[in-house]
């Protein structure tokens, strides 16, 4: 919360270094892994379900997909800070795409060809165990700690575009004044503190109904973007726009038809509490 009251350029700075040294110890572990793959187990699948399908929890498991893969939106929210956004939105979506994919397979891949754990072992933190059992004590530990401190990545990237947001609504008359107020690093003070309780608040949750809950609520807002964007589209197609999507209103319905349907799914797999304490 002080980085992001600091200012949005030591967040990113900051950002920037945890993101290099969190991955790190996932090179090194591929690298390791390397020698030691059977390709054999990255078909395996449990005993009398021919295509693996039957042991998978599909409600925990899309929404972990989608809560690792979303928020792309958040981007936008820092706009006003980016020179000439038109051309490096664009490149920096596709860079972090690519590398969001690698970052996620390459050590999958790597971890589950080397190991020779049943597939119920695979947990939350169990790249550690992988990398104690292909080189020892100290790759498991590094890895935690990587786990460790890109936490407080994600914490600030999040606290950054959220308290922005806040801000920027205060601004048009949507919130109270006061989460419009400005530090003299130009940051949206109360914002911040508002947004920090909030964590705060949503710590005392389990990671699992807290993932599902985040979800719920962003499938929301994300059909509220895309019913927006289809609209502008349609009441303001000559306007210009910095950057616009190259297909016509038909092509740009069709594109959110997909992600769209995804998401009644993910409503139609969330739990009675979470429709409770969110709906």
């Amino acid at each position: 919360s002080l980085l992001n009251y600091r200012g949005i350029s030591i967040v990113s700075s900051t950002a920037m270094l945890i993101c290099s040294l969190s991955m790190m110890p996932f090179f090194v572990l591929a690298l390791w892994c390397l020698p030691l793959i059977d390709t054999r187990r990255w078909l395996a699948v449990p005993a009398g379900d021919m295509m693996g399908l039957k042991a998978v929890d599909w409600g925990q498991y899309l929404n972990v997909l989608f809560w690792n893969l979303n928020y792309w939106d958040s981007a936008s929210l820092f706009s006003g800070e980016v020179r000439d956004p038109a051309k490096t939105f664009p490149r920096a979506m596709l860079y972090a795409m690519v590398m969001v994919v690698l970052a996620y397979f390459i050590p999958l891949l790597c971890g589950i060809g080397a190991s020779d754990a049943d597939w119920r072992d695979w947990d939350d933190g169990y790249f550690a165990t992988v990398g104690r059992h292909v080189a020892g004590k100290w790759l498991g530990g590094w890895i935690v700690a990587a786990a460790a401190i890109s936490n407080i990545s994600l914490y600030c990237t999040e606290m950054s575009s959220d308290s922005f947001q806040l801000m920027g609504m205060a601004e048009r008359g949507l919130l109270p004044k006061a989460f419009a107020h400005k530090s003299r690093y130009g940051t949206p003070t109360y914002a911040i503190v508002l947004g920090s309780c909030c964590c705060i608040f949503l710590a005392t949750f389990d990671f699992s109904e807290l993932i599902e809950m985040v979800n719920f609520l962003y499938i929301f807002a994300q059909i509220i973007e895309f019913a927006a964007f289809l609209k502008l589209r349609i009441s303001a197609d000559k306007v210009h726009r910095p950057f616009k999507i190259p297909l016509r209103t038909r092509g740009c319905f069709f594109m959110l038809l997909l992600p769209f349907l995804f998401m009644l799914v993910m409503l139609y797999l969330a739990s009675a509490k979470t429709w409770l304490v969110c709906g």
